[in-house]
């Protein structure tokens, strides 16, 4: 059983909409920025499996426990930087993702009608 839903308002609040932000172009943005991040992500991990391929192939040609030690050290100091470095970006971009998909709700909620749905007020229309 399907249940139905209506939205209330008129043209002029349809309008309004359509310049607050939800527009293609605000969507476009928003792809966009989120686009960055996973392409960042999927930089650093390409990075990552460079650096341990590269570190691992130095250990199969290393002879010496002493070299071995230092090889796998270095990349294991240098990964945990990387990390570090990582989460100190993705927590900077997640933050203002956040705050641009907040600006974003907030100036979609300037059309939502301050009254509950009444059926003689405006135009209802109903989805199933």
């Amino acid at each position: 059983m399907s249940k139905s839903f209506q939205i209330v308002g008129d043209a002029a609040q349809a309008s309004r909409a359509g310049e607050a932000g939800a527009s293609p172009e605000a969507f476009f943005a928003d792809v966009n920025a989120y686009q960055t991040v996973y392409a960042t992500w999927l930089r650093r991990r390409s990075e990552d499996i460079r650096i341990g391929m590269e570190a691992a192939q130095r250990l199969s040609e290393c002879r010496d426990i002493a070299q071995a030690t230092s090889i796998y050290s270095k990349w294991v100091s240098e990964s945990v930087n990387r990390l570090q470095e990582e989460l100190s970006t993705v927590t900077e971009q997640h933050s203002a993702l956040g705050n641009q998909y907040m600006n974003t709700l907030t100036s979609l909620t300037s059309f939502i009608p301050n009254q509950g749905a009444q059926p003689n007020s405006g135009t209802v229309r109903r989805f199933r």
